[in-house]
């Protein structure tokens, strides 16, 4: 493998690993260690509502990311859908793992949350497919 293949790779995997290690960072556990952090977590996902819109946001931001990265996913719906539930359940299981529990995957209002953040990244991917595949240029 030559320099410019690594660059290539690094371009492309270092901005979705950092997207996904976001994602998959334990927010709900530092709330409740880090009380400086908590209170504005808590107000900010005080409710189921807030919680879905929240799930939503972090979905749809991941997903234009890596979709921007990765833009041959554009083409693979099928491969995308799969990440994103991937993406889904890795991140409830981190979550399930910091609280000392079992993964339970009862979470709904969450996993819809994901699923319209992950979808709505797609479908923006779609109508703007040819800016994102080149980098907006």
């Amino acid at each position: 493998m030559n320099a410019a293949d690594r660059n290539t790779i690094l371009v492309t995997a270092v901005p979705i690993a950092a997207a996904l290690a976001f994602l998959w960072f334990p927010f709900d556990w530092l709330s409740e260690v880090c009380p400086v952090f908590g209170a504005p977590f808590r107000i900010l996902f005080h409710d189921e509502r807030s919680h879905f819109i929240g799930h939503a946001i972090f979905f749809f931001v991941i997903g234009l990311i890596v979709l921007f990265r990765m833009p041959i996913l554009q083409r693979k719906p099928i491969l995308y859908l799969v990440g994103l539930i991937l993406a889904s359940l890795i991140q409830e299981t981190i979550q399930a793992m910091f609280k000392h529990q079992l993964p339970r995957f009862d979470d709904f209002n969450a996993f819809k949350g994901d699923a319209l953040g992950g979808v709505a990244a797609f479908t923006l991917g779609l109508l703007f497919g040819r800016r994102i595949s080149t980098g907006f240029k």
